[in-house]
């Protein structure tokens, strides 16, 4: 029978504290697992799932880990991608690595597919051998939606970059070429194949290359884009043409230069276009001041035989009143009115071919005075039609007074002039538009139809019958030549039977050629 006890005694704290420190090493390895984002799994080598975290199985759209431990890690795979992802981890298995970011198609427990990427390592026993899997899986779906839009983008950007008719060039800091769109190689006559070996400064005259290298060391010390600027262009076969460049640069990612790009147009054609007006200008001013010197010596000459002419008329219609009858002495009086209306017209002509050949330089001129000036000239009017003629406070501008009086003197008079039985009324008025003038005289005569707005403008130019209204319809022409002059233009808003606004410019400021 048991007569006693024999205890052994063995001390077992460190095995206690090795065991406390794997399981918190086991419950941090779990709560690590757990808190990833990433799906992970562990399968057997068949590929059934054994464990796997919570982003797994809400990845795949498990509800939770529980669901998705069981099944089996292939029908994770889209159809169409899985005999890929079998051959892949066998050739892993075959070669004992791992799949490191391959990319698949997502079946997801609905159906649905995304795109995904997966790492595998192969899971060993403490003899060495494979006996699984540790998979982890991504959801790259956003990042495959912006791979396509990068994609996308560089295409469309390629499109463009080949499409445009300008030239595009991309050159290391050194000049030589990096990339060009065909725009460069039909501008400059050359392959693909030999604009690969050659620098841009190869295409710049030598006189021009110095500013060339100037403008483009500016763009790389001060980090701009340089402005458009014009240079000659060597193309194939020593072919010179004209071209408009800017040039920006391309930098890195802390602000460093790492190659120029520059676009350029072939302006050759604007060239010869620019030099052909610059041409035609010339002689259209050239062929203008003849036109008016000619006008001034025809009509300055033509009035000395018109005054003969019409002296010897009325020295007839005196001197043989009594003698002509009926008949007779209307035909002396038609060509008494024609010669005095020749020499009206002639006066008329002279007045409008001084605007351009006799005007005086341009000074400080006070419009209220010239206002004053003007109405005391049409006096005899104003009294006769009873007329009011009102106006807003008037700035002092740069002009030639004379011919200012002569416009502001015509303007009021056609107001005065173009009535329908009516107490004529004229209002002059002034706009400040920053950097012109706007005068505007206003009145409440008969108006203009719209649709003759341009034609009353013109020289000799009559809207009514010699009968209706007096004058030789070069008033408004004169007025026209006098505001060009001066900088501006002139128009003028009306309706017919409502009266007319005549408004015309006047520049604040003018350059020493304005006075021309």
């Amino acid at each position: 029978k048991p007569s006693g006890l024999i205890l052994t005694a063995r001390d077992v704290t460190e095995r206690k504290r090795m065991e406390a420190a794997v399981q918190e090493s086991s419950e941090k390895l779990h709560a690590t697992f757990d808190a990833m984002q990433d799906g992970i799994f562990v399968s057997t080598l068949d590929g059934h799932i054994l464990d796997s975290n919570e982003a797994a199985a809400r990845l795949h759209g498990y509800a939770s880990k529980e669901d998705l431990i069981g099944t089996n890690a292939i029908e994770l795979v889209a159809e169409k991608d899985r005999e890929k992802v079998t051959n892949y981890a066998m050739e892993a298995i075959k070669e004992g690595g791992f799949l490191d970011r391959f990319e698949y198609t997502v079946l997801k427990a609905d159906g649905s597919e995304f795109d995904g990427e997966f790492t595998t390592v192969p899971l060993r026993n403490t003899s060495g051998d494979v006996v699984g899997w540790v998979s982890m899986t991504r959801d790259i779906t956003e990042r495959k939606r912006a791979e396509r839009a990068i994609r996308e983008s560089e295409e469309k950007l390629r499109t463009i970059f080949n499409s445009v008719r300008d030239g595009i060039i991309v050159v290391d800091l050194e000049g030589n070429f990096k990339e060009f769109n065909e725009a460069t190689m039909a501008m400059t006559g050359y392959s693909k194949e030999e604009l690969a070996g050659k620098s841009a400064l190869d295409f710049i005259l030598e006189e021009d290359r110095d500013k060339v290298i100037q403008d483009l060391s500016t763009t790389l010390t001060d980090k701009h884009t340089q402005s458009l600027t014009s240079y000659r262009l060597l193309a194939k076969g020593n072919k010179v043409f004209d071209a408009e460049l800017s040039s920006g640069m391309m930098l890195d990612s802390e602000g460093n230069p790492t190659a120029l790009i520059g676009v350029m147009r072939d302006i050759t054609d604007r060239k010869q276009m620019e030099e052909k007006l610059v041409k035609a200008k010339e002689d259209l001013e050239r062929s203008n001041r003849e036109l008016e010197q000619f006008a001034y010596v025809a009509s300055h000459d033509l009035q000395e035989p018109l005054r003969m002419v019409s002296s010897y008329l009325k020295l007839l219609e005196r001197r043989s009143k009594d003698k002509l009858d009926t008949e007779a002495q209307e035909f002396v009086d038609f060509a008494v009115d024609g010669a005095n209306r020749m020499a009206a017209m002639i006066q008329a002509l002279l007045t409008y071919s001084r605007v351009g050949t006799r005007g005086k330089p341009f000074e400080p001129t006070d419009c209220e005075d010239i206002l004053s000036k003007a109405l005391s000239n049409l006096q005899v009017a104003i009294e006769e039609k009873d007329a009011v003629v009102t106006h807003d406070p008037l700035p002092t501008v740069l002009a030639d007074d004379t011919q200012m009086l002569q416009l502001f003197q015509n303007l009021i008079g056609n107001g005065l002039k173009f009535q329908d039985n009516k107490r004529p009324e004229v209002h002059v008025s002034v706009e400040d538009q920053g950097e012109n003038w706007v005068f505007s005289f206003c009145d409440n005569g008969i108006g203009i139809d719209p649709k003759y707005k341009d034609r009353i403008f013109v020289v000799f130019e009559r809207l009514h019958g010699k009968g209706e209204y007096k004058g030789t319809g070069i008033g408004l022409a004169v007025c026209k030549k006098i505001v060009e002059r001066h900088g501006g233009q002139i128009w003028v808003d009306s309706t017919p039977g409502e009266g007319a606004t005549f408004s015309f410019t006047m520049p604040k400021e003018r350059k020493e050629s304005d006075n021309a």
